[in-house]
């Protein structure tokens, strides 16, 4: 084990409540005082490994009880996902990260969506802890963001730059101190196999998930490939917000709610549609659509009925409507990500090119026709009339950018 490493060992117990990502609970006294959580850690049992997020006790709410001295504390379907017991031994092991003063980015240079700039001393030392892919945990009060950073020589030690977009998404004022702390590299496939077993039902036999599996990730897979071939010519820019719990009736489909504005800088028209919304490393197909207004449902209900075990995150009375989101459970628990947190939206572009293609059939039909009808018309010109009305009719799809700099 490293020294910047932080080791936790005890026998499993069962934590009480409802969570919709994994976490793991230890007692107060396990952790040395000042360390903030939750932080990202990893959980090891054998040859098991899950990525979790580590709290202490103190941050559970107080009808559960307190995890007793010795013991790590693991939700039931957790425990039963990776086939322990209570009473079973398991390691948490965490980095404990780089602490570092906020500071206002440059004007000239500002970091765009969910990234901050450090120093390249900073970025040697967390690469030294395990960062993969300039890709960390940002810590601030009780909130976790997954941010990408980028080295900037003229960032100071022991200095962050974040964009003013960013502090306010992760209630940092400038002079703050905030932790960036490495993601685990783990990845949860175990709960993945349990989703897919739960899914095919009685067909739930060991080579049926791994066929299944194999046929979602290859799907998945050329879907990604499809959307990146697309961003470069319509344009799919990331938009980071701040979420919240999903709205009522929404828990068991893949929705976030979000304000019209939000809807229009996504490129989406105003009824909604398919995003990409992505936490750290972990991305997932939603369906994004207008949030319900709070005379309609009054978001001091949703707080009297939630089920997540978890302390609040209150957030200020007069936070900008149009950056923050409410993500469902279903969604939540796919990317393993806490009710209240940052993410990255952006448009998913295959639904709206499959749409448009969809009304262009009546004028690419037309001239088909066309072609049978009039005898003498060269093959080449017909391709290419056809390729000017598919390129003309997806035109409108994509998103329109003024030119930067001064103009004579």
């Amino acid at each position: 084990m490293r020294s910047d490493q932080l080791r936790v060992e005890g026998l499993l117990e069962v934590l009480p409540g409802t969570f919709g990502h994994p976490v793991a609970v230890v007692p107060d006294a396990a952790l040395p005082p000042g360390l903030r959580t939750p932080r990202p850690a990893v959980l090891t049992s054998g040859a098991r490994r899950l990525p979790v997020l580590l709290h202490r006790a103190g941050d559970i709410l107080d009808a559960a009880p307190t995890v007793l001295e010795g013991r790590i504390a693991l939700p039931l379907r957790l425990q039963h996902v990776l086939g322990l017991t209570a009473g079973d031994p398991v390691v948490l092991t965490a980095d404990v990260g780089l602490s570092l003063t906020v500071r206002a980015a440059r004007a000239d240079d500002l970091p765009v969506g969910a990234r901050v700039h450090v120093g390249t001393d900073a970025l040697a030392e967390l690469e030294a802890q395990g960062a993969s892919g300039h890709r960390v945990l940002l810590l601030s009060g009780e909130l976790q963001l997954p941010v990408r950073v980028e080295a900037r020589p003229s960032v100071p030690v022991g200095e962050v730059r974040v964009s003013m977009l960013l502090r306010t998404l992760a209630g940092a004022d400038k002079g703050s101190a905030v932790t960036l702390a490495p993601l685990p590299l783990g990845r949860d496939r175990h709960l993945h196999a349990a989703a897919l077993r739960q899914r095919v039902g009685r067909w739930s036999s060991g080579p049926a998930v791994v066929a299944l599996g194999l046929l979602v990730l290859l799907l998945r897979s050329l879907d990604l490939v499809l959307e990146h071939v697309l961003r470069p010519a319509l344009l799919a820019p990331a938009v980071a917000v701040r979420t919240e719990q999903g709205q009522l009736g929404d828990d068991t489909e893949d929705v976030v709610r979000a304000h019209p504005a939000l809807l229009a800088s996504l490129g989406l028209p105003e009824q909604g549609g398919q995003a990409v919304l992505s936490w750290g490393r972990r991305r997932t197909a939603v369906l994004v659509a207008p949030d319900i207004p709070d005379d309609v449902a009054p978001s001091g209900h949703l707080g009297r009925h939630r089920a997540s075990a978890t302390t609040e995150h209150p957030r200020a009375a007069d936070f900008p409507r149009h950056l923050l989101v409410r993500v469902s459970a279903t969604s939540r628990q796919v990317l393993g990500m806490p009710p209240v947190t940052v993410v990255e939206l952006r448009r998913r572009l295959r639904p709206l090119v499959l749409r448009q293609l969809n009304a262009l059939l009546t004028p690419l039909l037309g001239l088909l026709l066309a072609s049978v009808a009039i005898e003498g018309l060269p093959v080449g010109g017909l391709v290419a009339a056809g390729v000017a009305v598919v390129v003309l009719g997806l035109a409108p799809l994509r998103l329109s950018r003024p030119g930067r700099g001064l103009w004579p």
